[in-house]
C-alpha cells in the first residue's frame, strides 16, 4: 500500500551475493548502501557501508512497532553470521538518532567485534552508553531457559515455573558496565535513570550446573523514586541456589529506607529472610523469616507450604513478635493458619481461606492496634487519625470479587490530634468506587457525640467525611487554624 520513490540499483548479483550500490531517495527515507552482502540462510555475509537519513518505518509501512519515529544512522559492517551466536567480524554504528514527537535520542558511536578463540566465541561491545564482553559457548535464545533450569533443579514444583529442559550447553562469562540509561527511556519506555554506572559480572555453566552473578547499581531512580547502593548476588555453592539483595530507597525527606533479602533454595525448600529499617528516630525495622516447602497437591497442581519462623519487627520504637504460623498456597487458594503479630495483650491475628468462592473468607482479629500503624501501611496521610483499634474484619472472595467489612472500637480516638473519645465504627470496602465507607460515632461522654459518615480512598489519597458535631471537642481545629489562631479550646 505504499509507493516507494527514486530507487537506484547498480551492481552485480551472482550466486546469491550482491556487490554494488543500492539507493532510495524517498520522502520517508534517504538510504544509500555500498558494498557486498549475501543473505543466504547458512552463510550470510556483509561487507558494506550504509547511510540512512529521515527513515520512517511506520510511514513506509514496514512496521508499526516503533510508532511514528524517524531515524538517522551511519553503518559500517564487515562480518558474517546470521545471529548473535555465530557472528564474526566487526560492526560500527555512528551518528544514530531517533526523533519521535518531542522525544529525541542520540548515540555517537557503537563498536562491536566478534570472533572465536579456539572453541570459544566472544563479543566485545563499546559504546556511548555501555561496555560489554561475553566469552564462551552460548545460545542467546536459550539463556532464559538455562535460568529456568537452574531454578527448576532446586525448586522443581515452584508454582508458575516454566518447564525445564536440560538440553542446552551454555558455558560463558559476561562483564558489562552501563553508564547511561537514556536509551532505555527513549527507545524502550523503561522509566529508569542511572546517576552512576551499573555493573554486572557473571558466569554460567549448564553442564556443571553452576551460576555466579553479581550486579551493583549505586545510584538510580525508577518511576521517579530514588534508590542507592543496590546490590544483587546469585550463586550456586554446594549445589544450593543462593540469592542476596539489598537496596536503599531515598524518601522525600532525604532519609533512607533499607531493604534486604537473603534466600537459599535446595531440594524443593526455599528459606528466605526479608529485613527493613527506616533509619529514623522513630524506628520502623525488623525481619521476617520463612521456610517454604513446594509440592504437588491431590489435583496435581503446584502448591507451597510457608512456615513463618519466630521473628521480630519494630514499629515506632516498639518491638512486636511474629509468632510461628503457616500459610498454604495453591492455584487461586490461600489458607492462613493463625498468622499472628503480638505485643503483650496487643495483637493482630489472621486466619481463614482466600479464594474466588464467596463462602471463603479471612478473619482478622485486632486488639489495641495503633491506627497510625495501619495508615502508614497503606501510605494514607491526607489527614491524621489516632487511637487503639479493637475489633474484627472479614475479607470474602479475595481472589475474584472481594468484599470486606470491619466492626471496630477505637479507644482514645483522635482526629488531627484532637481528642474525640471512643469511636465505634462500621467499615466496609466499596468495590464500585474503590473506597472505604465509614459509618461511625465518637462518644466522649453524654454531652459530646460526633457522628461521622463518608469515605476514605487510599487509591485516590482523598477523604470525604460528613461530621455532625454535638458538643464535639474542637482541638482538631488547631491543625487547620493554628497559624492564625491561639488557644483553640
Amino acid at each position: 500500500g505504499y509507493a516507494y520513490s527514486n530507487i537506484k540499483v547498480d551492481g552485480i548479483y551472482r550466486y546469491g551475493i550482491f556487490n554494488g550500490m543500492l539507493g532510495m531517495n524517498d520522502a520517508n527515507g534517504l538510504i544509500n548502501v555500498k558494498g557486498l552482502f549475501s543473505t543466504k540462510a547458512n552463510h550470510p555475509k556483509f561487507n558494506l557501508t550504509a547511510s540512512i537519513k529521515n527513515f520512517n518505518p511506520y510511514a513506509l509501512k514496514i512496521t508499526d512497532k516503533l510508532g511514528n519515529a524517524i531515524f538517522d544512522v551511519n553503518i559500517s559492517a564487515n562480518f558474517n553470521g546470521n545471529n548473535i551466536n555465530n557472528l564474526k567480524g566487526t560492526l560500527d554504528i555512528e551518528n544514530f538518532s531517533m526523533q519521535k514527537g518531542d522525544v529525541e535520542y542520540k548515540m555517537d558511536a557503537m563498536h562491536i567485534i566478534a570472533g572465536c578463540i579456539g572453541k570459544e566465541h566472544f563479543i566485545n561491545m563499546n559504546s556511548d552508553f555501555a561496555k560489554m564482553n561475553i566469552q564462551g559457548q552460548y545460545d542467546y535464545a536459550t539463556l532464559a531457559q538455562s535460568i529456568t533450569n537452574f531454578v527448576g533443579s532446586k525448586l522443581p514444583t515452584l508454582p508458575g515455573l516454566p518447564k525445564t529442559n536440560n538440553k542446552h550447553n551454555n558455558n560463558f562469562k559476561i562483564d558489562a558496565t552501563i553508564t547511561r540509561s537514556d536509551w532505555l527511556n527513549k527507545l524502550f519506555n523503561i522509566p529508569i535513570e542511572l546517576n552512576e554506572p551499573f555493573s554486572l559480572v557473571g558466569e554460567m555453566n549448564d553442564r556443571k550446573r553452576t551460576l555466579n552473578i553479581s550486579g551493583e547499581a549505586h545510584k538510580f531512580s525508577y518511576k521517579g523514586n530514588n534508590y542507592q547502593d543496590g546490590m544483587l548476588s546469585i550463586s550456586t555453592p554446594n549445589d544450593t541456589l543462593k540469592c542476596s539483595a539489598k537496596i536503599k530507597k531515598v524518601m522525600g525527606n532525604g532519609h533512607k529506607f533499607d531493604l534486604t533479602l537473603n534466600a537459599n533454595a535446595i531440594n524443593n525448600l526455599l528459606a528466605t529472610s526479608i529485613g527493613w529499617t527506616n533509619n529514623l528516630k522513630h524506628l520502623y525495622a525488623g525481619s521476617i523469616n520463612t521456610q517454604t516447602q513446594f509440592f504437588r497437591n491431590k489435583k496435581g497442581e503446584s502448591a507451597a507450604h510457608v512456615s513463618f519462623h519466630p521473628s521480630q519487627i519494630i514499629i515506632n520504637d516498639t518491638a512486636w513478635n511474629v509468632e510461628p504460623s503457616a500459610i498454604v498456597y495453591s492455584k487461586s487458594r490461600l489458607i492462613i493458619d493463625h498468622f499472628a503479630i503480638e505485643r503483650g495483650k496487643q495483637h493482630l491475628i489472621a486466619s481463614g481461606i482466600a479464594s474466588p468462592n464467596q463462602h471463603d473468607s479471612i478473619f482478622v482479629d485486632l486488639k489495641d492496634i495503633n491506627v497510625d500503624y495501619i495508615l502508614n501501611l497503606v501510605n494514607f496521610h491526607s489527614v491524621e487519625f489516632g487511637g487503639q483499634a479493637t475489633g474484627s474484619a472479614y475479607i470474602s472472595s479475595a481472589f475474584s470479587n472481594p468484599s470486606a467489612n470491619a466492626t471496630l472500637t477505637v479507644n482514645n480516638f483522635t482526629f488531627e490530634e484532637g481528642r474525640m473519645g471512643t469511636l465505634f465504627a462500621n467499615v466496609n470496602w466499596n468495590k464500585k468506587n474503590k473506597q472505604i465507607d465509614i459509618d461511625a460515632k465518637a462518644d466522649d461522654g453524654p454531652l459530646a457525640q460526633t457522628l461521622i459518615k463518608g469515605n476514605v480512598s487510599p487509591a485516590r489519597n482523598t477523604i470525604d467525611l460528613g461530621i455532625n458535631a454535638r458538643g464535639t471537642n474542637v482541638e482538631f481545629m488547631k491543625t487547620f487554624c493554628g497559624s492564625f489562631m491561639n488557644n483553640i479550646d
